[in-house]
């Protein structure tokens, strides 16, 4: 376990070369960092609605995304109600 009390996915010596690997990488390296994991994490949320609901039009997908990401109210607000799946 780390500080925050989270289980590592990896040895106790590997985090720690991850840690010091982080904390010498610039602001604008750990931006890079974060988007380029937001944009995995959208492509996996995407291709697994996809395989749950394949006739989903690009409109019901981007609302099953979003209430995926930012929860059902928010996404009916942001979208409007949707007739797709829950």
């Amino acid at each position: 376990m780390n500080e925050l009390g989270v289980d590592l996915d990896s040895t106790r010596e590997a985090q720690e070369i991850l840690d010091v690997r982080w904390r010498a990488m610039t602001p604008t390296e750990k931006f890079r960092v974060a988007a380029q994991l937001t944009s995995m994490a959208t492509t996996l949320a995407r291709t697994g609605i996809q395989r749950l609901h394949p006739d989903l039009s690009d409109e019901d997908l981007r609302f099953q995304l979003a209430s995926r990401r930012y929860g059902h109210s928010l996404a009916e607000e942001a979208f409007g109600p949707s007739n797709a799946v829950g």
